[in-house]
């Protein structure tokens, strides 16, 4: 959108959790990321009310885009500069599936104790909001009291990946991918469970930043106990980028996560011509109609077994058609959506 918006991104220097600043990047400046984008990597000790303040109004946005209502810094800090500073900017914030009800259960007291202040102390009055799926709209409505002219459903836009060399994957042979954060809401520990109850040999790859020890600690429990029949191997954090050269040793995404408003790692692995088995908390329930994966209910794990070992016992050519349609299955969502259309009204 850089052809008709000048777009300005204030953003921490460091990952999720990281210690250390991302590297050959200058914090605290404006950079030239792109034509007509620039990036603000703001160090941890300057990030603040001041310095948010001074950023807002060198830029004078026409438009302040927040993701998460429980970002104070990133959320609340913007919201209350630009109602009580005179920037008078249009304010839009997309919750990025935090409200729904698959996510708020994890600290759900805690968060609904948060949202009630904001709420009393006004700091979403006259905001606008983003909207992934008619589920997410209705919890902004019920959560943040929002009304539902003042939501907008729009996709996010996923990255596309391109696969010109899609896997093979010979009959009784089968490679599990699991990407995602390790943390509860995406319910690895679930389908590590799921493994005991398999009696083939496979293998299960795990890619996703550490967020919680504990949970993890709890994960590497069960892989203990697995029988021999199952490898698990964990790859650790890693840039997109990289999937379409890892993933080609794999077959099988698997995701039974408990809540997504998107789930951008879906449409991914879906993109680099991966089925997908995941649960039926996400928008992507029509899988197997167009021979691209599952999604099922948690509470059915034997069913979970059953489509994995159909995928096991797949011959190539049985797995290259639902390889395809995997790809097909994105190729639609995307042509079915008219991306700059939509954020074009959004920004208006």
């Amino acid at each position: 959108m850089q052809e008709e918006y000048q777009v300005f991104v204030f953003t921490c220097d460091t990952d999720h959790k990281a210690s250390q600043p991302y590297k050959d990047i200058t914090s605290n400046q404006w950079l030239d990321f792109d034509k007509d984008i620039k990036v603000f990597y703001c160090s941890t000790n300057n990030l603040n009310y001041r310095t948010i303040l001074q950023i807002s109004k060198e830029v004078n946005p026409d438009f302040i885009y927040t993701n998460n209502p429980y970002a104070i810094k990133f959320t609340a800090f913007p919201l209350i500069i630009n109602k009580y500073h005179n920037i008078n900017a249009k304010a839009i914030l997309a919750p990025r599936g935090t409200l729904i009800d698959g996510k708020i259960q994890f600290k759900y007291f805690k968060k609904i104790t948060f949202l009630w202040v904001v709420r009393l102390l006004g700091i979403f009055k006259n905001v606008s909001f983003q909207a992934t799926s008619d589920e997410e709209k209705q919890a902004i409505v019920k959560r943040l009291h929002a009304k539902a002219n003042d939501i907008q459903i729009i996709p996010n836009l996923p990255y596309y990946p391109i696969d010109d060399a899609p896997s093979t994957k010979p009959q009784h042979h089968l490679n599990l991918i699991f990407i995602s954060r390790i943390s509860p809401e995406k319910n690895l520990l679930y389908l590590l469970k799921l493994l005991q109850k398999v009696n083939f040999n496979l293998k299960l790859g795990i890619i996703g930043p550490m967020e919680n020890k504990k949970y993890w600690a709890a994960c590497l429990e069960i892989i203990k106990k697995l029988p021999d029949n199952i490898t698990v191997e964990y790859l650790g954090g890693m840039p997109k980028e990289h999937y379409k050269d890892t993933l080609k040793d794999y077959h099988l995404f698997v995701f039974p996560t408990f809540a997504e408003n998107f789930g951008h790692v879906i449409l991914e692995a879906l993109g680099l011509g991966k089925p997908a088995l995941i649960s039926n908390k996400t928008p992507w329930t029509n899988l197997e109609e167009y021979q691209a994966g599952w999604a099922l209910p948690l509470d059915q794990e034997e069913l979970f077994v059953e489509k994995i070992r159909l995928m096991y016992n797949m011959t190539n050519e049985e797995y290259q058609q639902w390889s395809k349609g995997a790809k097909q299955y994105l190729d639609q969502f995307m042509a079915e959506n008219d991306f700059m259309k939509l954020y074009k009204n959004l920004f208006s």
